[in-house]
Order: C-alpha cells, then structure tokens, then sequence
C-alpha cells in the first residue's frame, strides 16, 4: 500500500473535488466503467470520516460472478473539503489499473464536481427540505370533500329512512 501518490500527478487531477465547499457536496451512488478484458471499475464518491471529509475509491474488479477475485486494486483519496487536504492510498496496485487511473481520474473528478449542485438538490427535494411549510387551505380541500359527501349520504339516509 502507498501512503501517498509517489510522484504528485495525480493531485492536480482532483482539484475539482477539492475546490467544494462541504455543504456543497454530497454523497453519489456508486457507478461503473468498463476497463476491458471483462473487468470494471466501481466509482464511490462518499462522506469520509468527518463532515469535511470526502473518500473518492476506484476498485478494479470483476465485472460479472465469474472471473478471478484475486487482489483487488484499489485507489482511494481522501480529501479533507475544509482545509484542502489530499491524501492518496493504494492497495495492491497493479501498473495496468493504475495507468488508467492516471489517464480517467481528471474526467471521473470533474464529473463528480459537476453533479454536486443537481445531486445536493435532488437530495433536498427528497427529505423535504427546503420545501414550503406549513399548510393552506387548498391542502384540506380533499377532505372537505369526503365530509361533505359523508354528510349528503347521512341527509338522504334520513330523509329515506326515518319516518315522523
């Protein structure tokens, strides 16, 4: 495992990400690339280990049930959105999956920064946030009907069947 990126060419690369902000920034759902040879790469973009810190992880595995499992190579960097810090780790680094990495990280990390508006307001819509509060009387409309329509039956209920 690399603590660092040897020789920093990889930094500049995921500058996009670290120019967020991190209230900006939201966790996206897992996506794949092909890499060929019947292997693919799983992207996750997550929140790391504290509200500030975000994980970018590529794994390089297989891309149906079969295949060999052996070592999965993995690129991780974890950034720090507050005080711009990177920190780039591999595990069991092959030079074929890092080359790739190297030659997708720039497009993969400007895609990312570029869903985050859309993403973070999917995400409010979808917990409500944000939304109008409280109610109007055009919420309560449906009901009206209902007791109103209850009340009618009620009427000719007894207008048929209650006799003076």
């Amino acid at each position: 495992m690399k603590s660092q990126d040897d020789d920093g060419s990889l930094a500049p690369a995921l500058q996009p990400l670290l120019a967020l902000k991190p209230d900006e920034s939201v966790a996206l759902p897992p996506r794949r690339l092909s890499l060929g040879g019947g292997r693919e790469c799983l992207i996750q973009w997550e929140f790391g280990r504290s509200p500030a810190h975000r994980l970018l992880r590529l794994t390089d595995r297989p891309a149906g049930l079969e295949g060999d499992a052996g070592p999965i190579p993995v690129f991780q960097a974890e950034l720090d959105l507050a005080s711009k810090a990177l920190t780039i780790e591999w595990q069991n680094a092959n030079p074929a999956f890092a080359d790739w990495v190297g030659n997708h990280l720039p497009s993969i990390a400007s895609d990312i920064a570029a869903v985050q508006p859309e993403a973070k307001a999917t995400l409010a819509e979808r917990a409500g946030v944000g939304s109008k509060s409280g109610t109007s009387l055009t919420d309560f409309v449906p009901h009206f009907v209902i007791i109103v329509a209850l009340a009618a039956f009620a009427y000719m209920f007894a207008q048929v069947h209650i006799k003076p």
